[in-house]
């Protein structure tokens, strides 16, 4: 099994929903730790912290627990009866809410961890209205630099931005578990417009032909096309007569004049 940045992102995201906002998260050097998205939980108000490198010390909670997990939990499981994953998973927060959290830990003077956590409840910051929003919160933000066509690529697609963006380098908020761009931010992480996935005209021609009842036929123009996510007005712009006019033949239906390009560009 692999440990990756999204599965320690799913997990904390449970834990904020379980039992509130953190003060501090103490993670260790590891590459997926290192991924954790720091920004996001500044907004939140919980300071990241790592465990100092080759000091093992410095993490023995985390590893006594590991312990305790293989040793009261993993050693009484029989594999011949576990039917997937989540059955493993919902086996062992059973085990969490009804054993370990239940029994007492040298580490807390003998109190069990639910009696601590219950001892500091009126300390516990809850989501409030950030509940609705954690998934937002949580998007990732990578750099782009927007071509003078007014697009930028994100994982092998292509999305049109704000036209005036183009040549200035941007953030994309993007969803790392579908891979698709939902925003655009300057460095102050203000929202400075959106991102439209873009369909390139060299696709296959039945998915060209699925477009000519909703815009060859009706004549819509490009900038409908756009809005329904086909092909953006700068694509067909810039587009050579050539193929222009295979989109003509599988739409059916003439370029307006404001999509040809004028005799001197060629």
């Amino acid at each position: 099994m692999r440990e990756t940045a999204l599965d320690i992102e799913g997990v904390l995201k449970q834990a904020l929903l379980k039992r509130g906002v953190l003060v501090k998260l103490v993670v260790d050097n590891g590459a997926a730790m290192s991924r954790t998205p720091a920004r996001d939980l500044c907004r939140l108000g919980i300071v990241l912290v790592h465990c100092r490198a080759y000091s093992p010390e410095s993490k023995g909670s985390s590893s006594r627990w590991h312990r305790t997990c293989r040793d009261q939990f993993l050693s009484e499981v029989d594999e011949r009866q576990i039917l997937s994953l989540d059955d493993l998973n919902a086996r062992l927060w059973a085990w969490l809410e009804q054993v370990y959290h239940r029994s007492p830990h040298d580490g807390l003077d003998g109190q069990t961890p639910l009696a601590r956590y219950q001892q500091d409840l009126p300390k516990i910051r809850s989501l409030g209205p950030l509940a609705a929003k954690l998934d937002a919160l949580f998007l990732h933000r990578v750099r782009r630099l927007v071509r003078k066509d007014g697009t930028v690529s994100y994982q092998g697609g292509r999305f049109e931005v704000p036209f005036e963006l183009a040549g200035k380098t941007v953030c994309l908020r993007v969803d790392p578990h579908t891979e698709t761009v939902v925003g655009v931010e300057n460095d102050a992480g203000e929202s400075i417009g959106q991102a439209t996935p873009l369909r390139f005209v060299g696709q296959s021609r039945s998915a060209s032909t699925q477009t000519r009842s909703a815009a060859g036929r009706t004549g819509q123009a490009p900038e409908r096309w756009a809005e329904s996510g086909r092909v953006s007005v700068s694509t067909v712009l810039r587009l050579p007569r050539r193929l222009k006019m295979e989109l003509q033949h599988f739409w059916a239906a003439p370029f307006p004049h404001w999509a040809r390009r004028p005799a001197s560009c060629g």
